[in-house]
């Protein structure tokens, strides 16, 4: 079953019908072709707008991916919650794996928008604080499970949390970018190429067991 998108959600809390087109059609059209044949005269046509109302609201197509990549941040969360639930319950886990898919099946769901962004973040600085602040925010839940983790005696102490996880959380995007250099990968090719990452992880925090 398709993902639900995380803009039609938003719709409901403040972003305008001109928005939500603007995603919904840059999010089509990124289907099909890549960012750097993407117009915004493809965008105005495919969402059925003008270019006024367009520039109202964006200033290039790389702000809209921006805005995309923020739209993004409350999908990237959900997965912790039942780690964390998990924790706070005392029964900390330390099966990675339901994260993992969790988190393949979002970047399936929205490969485009974040492939644009990974290639284009360290360029244009309309992408540069959005992809940041993902890599960040996705990087700051894995580090406080770490430490939840260690509070709790189930993880070894070593590698500061915070170098540690960024590290995961960008050879894990690192890994799903090269898998779709040739072809589109599914969930289980994601999953396949970056579970190497988690073994190494799962040895870093809990030993050779």
């Amino acid at each position: 079953m398709e993902a639900t998108r995380p803009w039609r959600a938003q719709r409901q809390s403040g972003i305008s019908e001109v928005e939500a087109a603007v995603f919904a059609a840059t999010d089509r059209l990124l289907e099909r072709m890549s960012v750097g044949d993407l117009s915004v005269a493809q965008i105005v046509k495919e969402a059925d707008i003008s270019r006024t109302s367009f520039y109202y609201y964006f200033t290039s197509k790389y702000a809209v991916i921006a805005a995309l990549m923020g739209s993004l941040q409350d999908a990237l969360t959900d997965p912790f919650e039942p780690l964390f639930e998990a924790a706070a319950g005392g029964e900390p886990t330390r099966n990675w794996r339901p994260l993992l898919e969790a988190l393949a099946q979002i970047y399936d769901s929205h490969a485009p928008i974040i492939r644009a962004a990974m290639e284009h973040w360290h360029e244009l600085p309309e992408l540069r604080d959005a992809w940041r602040t993902s890599i960040d925010r996705s990087a700051t839940l894995v580090s406080h499970l770490i430490d939840q983790q260690r509070d709790d005696g189930v993880a070894l102490e070593g590698l500061d949390s915070m170098r540690l996880a960024r590290t995961v959380v960008q050879a894990v995007q690192q890994a799903w970018y090269e898998a779709g250099v040739e072809q589109r990968p599914d969930i289980d090719a994601l999953i396949d190429v970056s579970e190497p990452i988690f073994v190494m992880l799962n040895a870093t925090l809990y030993g050779p067991e």
